[in-house]
């Protein structure tokens, strides 16, 4: 028994357990659109039409009606590595077996832009939540095929995007210079609070995983950059063409 395995034996609350209290008997979509900012989700009205609530849940939670109901999208949950992943959890006791998260990061590498497009290839573990699920190398890749599925499709609908790796972290207000500039010289693009764990969590449960992220700020030569108001509000417009051109693949599932 690996020691993963043992420490599931003596797990005292699992999502299992807690999904069988919520009371919830709407059938689970195969995949779900983890929103994690707010700002990204003044979305199109047709998202809106006929689309069907799941209430009970941690989180607002609607599956999409031009999708089949095939693909679920999730928001208002909070943000960082610990909310994710008992979310992630939760809708996994449910059944829903591929995730894709679209957040927000913060830049740097100095060449990268507010809005630009970040498919992280690996994600280097600076959170602790990633701990709990077996994680013990420094740096996670993703699960499955996902990942590479979403860039060939961003590649096809000719949406530019880099791919390279990330850093995760739980305390966005503790991210020193040194910490920074060690990053920026791996080639590591930006930084988030969630993808580590994400994956971590994946990999334990065998799911279908990937991770989108727009640039909304950076942190490049060791100083915060803050978005103006102009390019704050032009992220949901970034986020709508990226998710309109995924979703096909998604449904697909």
């Amino acid at each position: 028994m690996t020691n993963i395995q043992n420490q599931a034996s003596q797990i005292s609350l699992t999502a299992v357990h807690y999904w069988r209290t919520l009371g919830i008997t709407a059938a689970p979509p195969p995949t779900m659109l983890l929103l994690m900012q707010s700002a990204l989700y003044p979305l199109p009205r047709w998202w809106r039409t006929r689309n069907r609530t799941v209430r009970g849940l941690p989180a607002r939670v609607q599956t999409l009606h031009h999708t089949g109901h095939r693909v679920g999208v999730a928001t208002g949950f909070g943000f960082g590595a610990p909310a994710t992943a008992a979310l992630v959890e939760l809708l996994a006791a449910w059944g829903v077996r591929q995730f894709w998260l679209v957040g927000m990061a913060g830049g740097l590498q100095p060449h990268l832009a507010v809005g630009d497009v970040v498919l992280p290839t690996y994600a280097v573990r600076g959170e602790g939540t990633s701990h709990h699920y077996g994680a013990t190398a420094p740096t996670l890749t993703p699960y499955g095929t996902l990942q590479s599925r979403l860039g060939q499709t961003l590649t096809a609908a000719r949406i530019p995007h880099h791919t390279a790796p990330v850093w995760t972290t739980d305390a966005p207000f503790r991210e020193t210079t040194a910490a920074i500039d060690q990053h920026t010289a791996a080639g590591v693009a930006a930084v988030e609070m969630e993808t580590a764990a994400l994956w971590a969590v994946a990999h334990h449960l065998q799911l279908e995983i990937g991770t989108t992220l727009l640039i909304s700020d950076s942190v490049a030569h060791g100083h915060w950059q803050p978005a103006t108001p102009a390019q704050t509000a032009a992220l949901p417009r970034v986020a709508q063409a990226v998710i309109a051109a995924i979703l096909p693949l998604l449904a697909a599932h």
